[in-house]
């Protein structure tokens, strides 16, 4: 069995500490490797986070932690 991690996602424009759009607490499982996409424009408000996930890792293949 692997852990769940709670991670903030925040999404922010280039050469910006401000973040345009948050999506905290996302749980995240220790057997899933995810992509997170942005989606939309910050310029009609249509901004938005995808969540995908890429692969779900067998037992006996998860990679070792560095």
């Amino acid at each position: 069995m692997y852990s769940s991690l709670d991670y903030d996602i925040e999404v922010r424009p280039n050469d910006s500490e401000d973040a345009v759009l948050s999506r905290p607490g996302i749980d995240f499982d220790g057997a899933t490797a995810h992509t997170v996409l942005a989606t939309g424009a910050l310029a009609d408000e249509s901004l938005d986070a995808m969540i995908v996930s890429d692969y779900v890792w067998a037992d006996d293949r998860m990679p070792a932690a560095r």
